[in-house]
């Protein structure tokens, strides 16, 4: 595996750990009892709707990136961004997004696209 693969490998472990570990700071039964008041059709269509959301927002910097990148890769990168944003302050999801999208697209590309998406 390449040293690139392996970082956004790394950073999409690293964003998926921080947000189980930011949830299990809130606690798994008060996020069971939150569940619960809802409902488990009602979380299930929450969840679904969460996908979606995440689904086209990497489709719309798939779109700004070209067709050089497959839609699971986008969506990859663009969730280690968004978690990152909710770990870190000052946009700093959007550099890991620029960064990772760097070996595939060069330097002016992916930042430009980052830009642009935003």
């Amino acid at each position: 595996m390449s040293g690139k693969k392996l970082l956004q490998l790394g950073c999409v472990v690293a964003s998926f750990a921080s947000l189980v570990w930011l949830l299990s700071r809130i606690g798994w039964p008060t996020i069971a009892t939150a569940l619960g008041h809802i409902g488990w059709v009602s979380a299930s269509v929450l969840i679904v709707l969460g996908v979606a959301e995440g689904l086209f927002d990497s489709l719309a910097l798939r779109v700004v990136t070209g067709p050089t990148l497959r839609v699971g890769a986008v969506m990859a990168i663009n969730s280690a961004g968004t978690m990152m944003n909710l770990i870190l302050p000052w946009e700093s999801g959007e550099v890991l997004k620029g960064g990772l999208l760097h070996g595939d697209l060069g330097a002016h590309r992916a930042a430009s696209s980052t830009a642009i998406w935003n």
